[in-house]
């Protein structure tokens, strides 16, 4: 089977995106979150891609051993990554955390201390939302003991192999092309942990999201009806909302607010958040001049 879309990631030096999809058909960018904002995508970036007909990936990286901080350090980056992402309105989104070494070739501890950094980002964000990066063997690991949904694997220190459950992957880096220097990607599925989140066909032409939350014991479900309607659970939340693709939904675990986000017609960003304690949904300003 081949590649189903082509992308790229790049961090500091950005590329000309006009360019990149015009004239080297890319559909998607795969961009950082760190502690380092000079690094990180942007808000006027994520404007720019949406309009452009792209969608955005999420790759949180704070160093190339980021993981070898263990348990602790995966919740503590888990806990900014969420941070960064809302703040972004991409509620829901999944986060691919990076293993930027060669898991194969490292030790047994330094390999434990990555197996427990992923359990303790996983803590956090939830398996549904989880994903990691790295060679071959850190994919398998991490896919085979449940740590992981998403995989974007690394052609670097994988010897030509390829683990198939990864959705992405990285086939070659330092490439300077569009005025950036860039990383080539590809998506080797619908889900690759892209926003806007892909909708997949439901009963009686109900377009699902793939976003789903739990809290007081119970599911909570986001998706578009055939009219365009965001929904929650059977309710819509907003009569007039045109929506374009899937949603993304968080519950804040403390309180029980719940706060949706989508893509509308005009592939706008939008927000509603319901309080706890009430049945109606209202508008969340966030200063994106939305509607």
């Amino acid at each position: 089977m081949p590649a189903l879309a082509r992308g790229c990631d790049y961090s500091w030096d950005h590329p000309d995106l006009g360019c990149m999809k015009n004239s080297h058909g890319i559909e998607f960018i795969a961009r950082y979150a760190s502690r380092d904002p000079t690094k990180n995508l942007t808000r006027a970036e994520l404007d720019s891609a949406l309009g452009k007909g792209l969608s955005v990936v999420i790759i949180w990286q704070e160093g190339k051993t980021q993981m070898t901080r263990g348990y602790g350090g995966g919740q503590a980056d888990a806990l900014d990554a969420d941070a960064f992402v809302n703040s972004l309105g991409l509620y829901g989104i999944p986060v691919i955390f990076s293993c930027d070494q060669d898991y194969e070739a490292a030790s047994s501890s330094t390999k434990t201390a990555i197996d427990g950094y992923c359990d303790g980002a996983k803590s956090v964000v939830g398996k549904p939302r989880m994903g990691g990066y790295g060679d071959d063997s850190f994919c398998g690991r991490q896919f085979d003991a449940g740590r992981i949904t998403y995989g974007m694997q690394t052609y670097a220190w994988s010897e030509g192999a390829w683990d198939s459950r990864c959705q992405l992957r990285q086939v070659q880096n330092n490439v300077t092309v569009c005025g950036g220097l860039i990383d080539w990607d590809e998506a080797w599925a619908d889900d690759y942990g892209q926003w806007p989140r892909p909708a997949a066909a439901g009963p009686a032409g109900v377009l699902v999201s793939p976003s789903a939350a739990f809290h007081g014991g119970r599911q909570y479900y986001a998706y578009i009806d055939p009219q365009g309607h965001v929904c929650v659970n059977g309710g819509v939340t907003d009569p007039g909302s045109s929506a374009r693709s899937g949603v993304g939904l968080a519950i804040d675990p403390a309180t029980g607010k719940k706060v949706i986000s989508y893509t509308n017609s005009a592939g706008k960003l939008c927000a509603y958040e319901q309080q706890p304690g009430s049945t109606t949904w209202g508008w969340v300003n966030k200063g994106w001049d939305a509607r």
